[in-house]
């Protein structure tokens, strides 16, 4: 590509796409580094061509959110022995690979194909913006975990105070039950407050009644912000808003990993390697990786 086509392409990506404070030295060095092809595949810690989908996938992370979809990775493996792969924001195609032999570049395939699952994944998920973002996780609970909109608020001021942490608690206990109505509230006594919590039945999801009482009582959280982020239920299989997505995404990495889709991917003969490409990185804004959606939850990250 000629140099004038080049800073063009390079005008119009950063015009459109990124808008949100990016330097646009990152953004070049990095279009840079993918649209060079490397000349052959070497082992996993310096394959060159993962290394391309990772700066690829960087770059996609650098867009403006609503964009974000824009960005893919499309994989032809049509042919059982071998495969090619590029990368397309919108309708350019940035760089399209030679074709490769799926055996001898079979960590390289692994890579690539988990990559880009991942991204189909996080792309489902847009139509929930509220689980793509832990900040916005932690709203979601604290509107749970009080039906007054005072307590919300008084919980929101005090995320980060070390007063309301589980050090500082005293005890829970339930309020007498108002006439005709069932018990619908608990106190959190702490040593510098109270905090009037709901003890409605919680639903899948929901952070109050027994769900809440139990994370307290472990005490193992230093204000409240921790105490909204332990265990998020809300990032789960158990979500019925999530777990059709998370189903999907499994059999489609299933396929393409060639694991029968009634097996579970313990049965991938490579299940350190595959757990630790499934960690490469979080989904959206949040701590969870495709790993813990799996139910392989791993701590490496490459």
């Amino acid at each position: 590509m000629k140099e004038a086509q080049f800073m063009g392409l390079i005008d119009r990506l950063f015009d459109r796409f990124f808008r949100n404070g990016q330097k646009r030295e990152t953004i070049i060095k990095l279009y840079e580094q993918i649209a060079c092809p490397p000349n052959e595949e070497k082992t996993f810690e310096e394959m060159p061509y993962f290394n391309m989908a990772l700066r690829f996938d960087k770059l996609r992370q650098l867009a403006n959110e609503e964009y974000q979809q824009d960005f893919k990775i499309l994989i032809n493996d049509n042919d059982s022995s071998s495969y090619s792969f590029s990368f397309v924001i919108c309708d350019d195609v940035i760089f399209e690979s030679d074709w490769l032999s799926r055996e001898k570049n079979a960590n390289c395939f692994q890579g690539i194909c988990t990559l880009q699952v991942t991204q189909q994944f996080e792309d489902d998920l847009y139509q929930y913006p509220q689980y793509l973002d832990t900040d916005k996780l932690i709203k979601l609970r604290i509107q749970t975990m009080s039906d007054e909109p005072e307590v919300q608020r008084m919980l929101e001021d005090n995320l980060k105070n070390p007063a309301f942490s589980g050090l500082n608690l005293i005890e829970i206990k339930d309020l007498p039950s108002e006439e005709g109505r069932g018990n619908n509230c608990f106190v959190a006594e702490f040593n510098d407050g109270k905090l009037k919590l709901s003890n409605r039945r919680a639903t899948v999801g929901e952070f109050r009644a027994e769900p809440l009482k139990q994370a307290l009582l472990k005490r193992d959280f230093d204000n409240l912000e921790q105490l909204c982020s332990l265990g998020l239920g809300l990032m789960t299989k158990e979500n019925p808003l999530l777990s059709p997505i998370i189903a999907f995404s499994e059999m489609n990495l299933k396929q393409r990993l060639n694991i029968e889709i009634s097996k579970s991917l313990d049965h991938h003969h490579n299940l350190d390697f595959l757990k630790t490409l499934l960690s490469v990185r979080p989904i959206g804004k949040t701590n969870t990786t495709l790993c813990k959606f799996f139910g392989l939850e791993m701590n490496t990250k490459i």
